[in-house]
Order: structure tokens, then C-alpha cells, then sequence
């Protein structure tokens, strides 16, 4: 029996990785992309369901792009498509015939590749292609529609595209962005990002003092600034009330600014609903070692956000993060139809960022300070102990893919009490993670020797008051959701690959 067609649909949405298969393999021959079409709508905000996919493609790559995807288990067909012309290349993506690849020569659209932008990939984060730029986009449009006679198969189609463009990119107004934490490493990258995707977009970002804001504005021109800090509820209260989106990226543990972000998201109505995404962190993981007061030990306790989603909505109040962690949950509950949100929640984070700020991470920068400033390598109890990583870059995808689904009326995402997204892209052993800083500062001649000692649980607090939890505890946790639901697939290097970049880091703030 034929699937009913709203099933089909999720279940389409939820396998993007034959999409992803397609179009690395037409990067990967250097072949430029070009998205087309239902992309593009949205690209714009429009919720659209993907069936089909339409590229464009530069002349010349043509027929090696079709002779690309057909080579990796993507058929061409001669069956025509509804709406499209002749001079169309269509491919299967799968055998059921559901979803296909369309490839237009790019001349056809009346554009060239100068006409275009490189973007993400809105299916797939990690893939560069390329966007019409709007006002091309429009002309190419209108310009397709003045060539082709009425009989032509695709003006209906191309009719569509163009009413679609007008109605969400020239009258409609321009989604208000609001923002906390964006001269920080987390919010900075996130705003990197997220600007990137939505140049066009109202942003709204908090800052402590002017000099943060023209840090901020000698990058971003075209932000408002708020002057404030996250005690500052009354200016948070208001600017949340006027948001369509909120990036929360400042503190996870300040209840006073949460407080006044449930506030704000309060004067919100189901006409108008705001999207909310929360930046927590998987110290909510590390009870045990604090129950206990014991580090470095090996836990077996392993979460998911997937089958486990509800266990960590519900985890203990005495986890980290979690007294914040309830007032945003519980600011969706409250009102499910107008306020939308989700808590991500990232691990050991590393990698450059790319703010206008702070662009560094913590947990595994402090420890190569620390073994610089020891002259030594040292292990926190055992070594035993488990966290997962994830590159900031990596991670701000996760934001961007959620932003991308609340412009689109929540997309595909999940939200409020399904709303909680893990983001990880791999575990390692804090031990291991130890020894190599060790050795590699012992390579780089910083300090003399590769050799590594267990100390006293008061020698790691002396070395940095907040050492037992960044190096000692345990945090285990698998980020299925974001992977499912948002088609995300991290890519940067891992962590132990760039503890050489690390070392270096800091030992140049050291002076070394």
C-alpha cells in the first residue's frame, strides 16, 4: 500500500543524507552548484517541503555533472517532470521515484555564475553552493517569464517561484533578531553564522559598554546595539517582546536574565510567536561527580536526545545549568502556541571562532596554560574520565539549522518538550587528552619532559579553581537529534587534532 502522503513527506525529511551524497560528489568534481527554485523559497523563510530538488548548472559542467551523479547511484530518467521543460536533466535519488534531482543549464535561467553567492548548503550545513543574489534572482525570474510563450511548460512553475519571492523577500518585513552573548565565543561564532545565512534580517544584539559595541559594528554595520548586561532586565524584557527569534548565548547560569527573557517571550501571542534557542551546556551531565565529589573516575551513564529527550527535560535540580535549564523549558510549556523553544546543549567545545570577540575556548586552552605554567603534565585522579567534543564551528551550524526551521514556522525541528538538542561530534578520555598536551608541549621544547603524574584533587583547584569539573568530571552524551531532524553532519577536525594549535596558543599568552 502507497504510504499516505503526509508520512511520506516526514519521512523524506528525516533522510537527507542521499542529497548530501549528491552533492558532495558534484563538489567534490568541482562542479559549482547552483540552487534553484523551492531552495531558494526556503532559503527566504518560506516552509517548504523539498520533494524535488532543482540545481543549476553552468553549461560546460553539464554533462560531466550528469555523468557524476549517475556514476554514484543516481540514474538519469527520461520520465519528464511535471512543470519543467525539455532542455531539463532530471535524476533519481532514490528508487521509488519520490524525490529527483533536476539540473537546469544555468543559461536557461538567465543567469551566470557572477550572478550568484556561495552559501551553505540549506539541507547540509558542511556543503558550500552557491544562491542567486535577490535582485538577479527577480530579473532571471521576470526575464523567463518574458521569453517563454503561455504554452511553455515551466511559466506556471516560474510564475509560482516569482509570487513566492515577492510575497516573503519584498513585502514582507525582515525577521527581528534579538541576541545576548555575541562578543562571546559561543554567541560570536553563532552570530557569525547565523548573519552569514541572513544578511537581510533586523538584529538586535546586547552589549556591555561602547567599546563592545563598535566591536560589533566595525563587523556588522548594519546591527543595533543595545547597551545593557544580562542584569540589565527591564532593556532584556522589552527586546525579547519584540523578537521573532532570541539567541541566548551570555550565561547559562544567570537566572536573573532567563527570567527576564520568560518575561518577555510572555507578551508573545500564537499570531505572533517568538522562537526561543538556549545555550546550556553538558556540565548538566557531571551530577555524579559532584554528588560524590570524586574526578577522574570512569562513569558508565550514558544520555541521548533522542530516545532519552525526556530524561533530560526532567533531570535532576541539583545538575548544573538546570535551574536556567527549567525557566526557559518551562517559559515554552506555559504558552506551547506562542512561544517556541530549545535548549542546545554542547560539550568540550574547541576550534576558532569567528566572532567580533572572544574567539577562544576554555576547558582544553586552560589546561595547556596550566601544564605551561607547571612546566609538567599532570592527570586529574585516574584519567578515566569520559566527554564528548564538538568544533565551535560545528556547533554554530546546529544554531543556524535552527534558526533556518523557526524562520520557516519550526520546520523540521522539534520544540518546547522535544526541544532539547545535544551537539557532539565524538567522546574522548580527558586522561589521553592530558598526556597528549604533555607530549606535545615536551615536542615544542615549553616544558622538560613528556612524563604525566596523577596530583592531589587541591593541586588541580590551585592550578585553575574550576580544573576538578573542566578535567575531572564526566559527561556523556550522544547528539542523535540534530542529526535526524536538521540533517547536520559536523566535519571539523576533532579535538586531539588540534591540541598542537592549542599548545601554541597558549603559550604564546604566556609569553613562551
Amino acid at each position: 500500500m502507497e504510504p499516505r502522503f503526509r508520512d511520506r513527506i516526514v519521512e523524506l525529511q528525516l533522510h537527507p543524507p542521499r542529497l548530501l551524497m549528491a552533492a558532495q560528489a558534484l563538489t567534490e568534481a568541482h562542479i559549482p552548484i547552483v540552487e534553484y527554485g523551492d531552495q531558494i523559497q526556503f532559503r527566504m523563510g518560506v516552509p517548504t517541503v523539498l520533494i524535488q530538488v532543482e540545481w543549476a548548472i553552468q553549461d560546460i559542467h553539464l554533462p560531466h555533472a550528469t555523468n557524476t551523479l549517475t556514476s554514484h547511484g543516481f540514474p538519469q530518467t527520461q520520465t519528464p517532470t511535471p512543470g519543467h521543460t525539455t532542455n531539463t536533466i532530471t535524476h533519481l535519488i532514490d528508487a521509488t521515484g519520490w524525490q529527483r534531482i533536476i539540473l537546469h543549464p544555468l543559461s536557461t535561467l538567465n543567469l551566470g555564475i557572477g550572478d550568484t553567492a556561495p552559501v551553505q548548503s540549506t539541507f547540509d550545513y558542511g556543503v558550500r553552493v552557491y544562491t542567486p543574489k535577490p535582485v538577479r534572482y527577480l530579473l532571471s525570474l521576470i526575464q523567463y517569464l518574458l521569453d517563454h510563450p503561455v504554452t511553455d511548460n515551466g511559466r506556471q512553475r516560474v510564475y509560482v517561484y516569482l509570487k513566492a519571492f515577492i510575497g516573503y523577500f519584498v513585502f514582507r518585513d525582515p525577521l527581528h533578531t534579538g541576541g545576548t552573548g555575541v562578543t562571546g565565543y559561543i554567541g560570536g561564532e553563532v552570530f557569525y553564522n547565523v548573519h552569514q545565512a541572513h544578511p537581510d534580517w533586523k538584529y538586535a544584539v546586547l552589549v556591555r559598554n561602547q567599546d563592545k559595541a563598535a566591536q560589533v559594528t566595525s563587523q556588522y554595520p548594519d546591527v543595533r546595539t543595545v547597551l545593557g548586561d544580562l542584569d540589565s532586565l527591564a532593556v532584556i524584557e522589552e527586546e525579547v517582546k519584540n523578537a521573532d527569534i532570541v539567541f541566548n548565548c551570555a550565561d547559562c547560569d544567570h537566572v536573573a536574565s532567563a527570567e527576564a527573557i520568560a518575561k518577555g517571550v510572555a507578551h508573545h501571542t500564537p499570531e505572533k510567536p517568538v522562537w526561543l534557542i538556549h545555550t546550556s551546556g553538558t556540565g548538566i551531565l557531571t551530577v555524579e561527580d559532584f554528588r560524590t565529589n570524586t574526578w577522574g573516575l570512569y562513569r558508565a551513564k550514558e544520555h541521548n536526545d533522542w530516545e532519552g529527550v525526556d530524561e533530560l527535560v526532567n533531570l535532576p535540580d541539583d545538575s548544573l545549568h538546570r535551574n536556567v535549564d527549567k525557566i526557559i523549558i518551562e517559559a515554552g510549556l506555559r504558552s506551547p502556541q506562542s512561544v517556541k523553544t530549545v535548549v542546545v546543549c554542547p560539550p568540550t567545545i574547541y576550534g576558532p571562532g569567528r566572532g567580533p570577540g572572544n574567539q577562544k575556548s576554555v576547558q582544553a586552552y586552560w589546561l595547556a596554560s596550566a601544564v605551561l605554567q607547571r612546566k609538567k603534565g599532570f592527570l586529574v585522579g585516574e584519567g578515566k574520565n569520559i566527554w564528548h567534543q564538538v568544533h565551535v564551528q560545528d556547533l554554530s551550524n546546529v544554531y543556524r539549522a535552527l534558526g533556518d526551521a523557526a524562520a520557516a514556522g519550526g520546520g523540521n525541528a522539534t520544540w518546547n518538550d522535544k526541544g532539547y538538542y545535544l551537539a557532539e561530534n565524538g567522546q574522548f578520555v580527558w586522561g589521553d587528552i592530558q598526556r597528549q598536551v604533555a607530549q606535545v608541549a615536551y615536542e615544542k621544547k615549553l616544558i622538560p619532559s613528556p612524563d604525566v603524574e596523577s596530583i592531589p584533587d587541591a593541586q588541580v583547584t590551585e592550578l585553575n579553581q574550576f580544573g576538578l569539573y573542566a578535567w575531572g568530571s564526566s559527561s556523556r552524551g550522544h547528539a542523535l537529534r540534530a542529526r535526524k531532524l536538521l540533517g547536520w553532519s559536523p566535519n571539523k577536525p576533532s579535538l586531539k587534532e588540534l591540541i598542537p594549535e592549542i599548545v601554541d596558543i597558549e603559550a604564546k599568552a604566556l609569553g613562551l
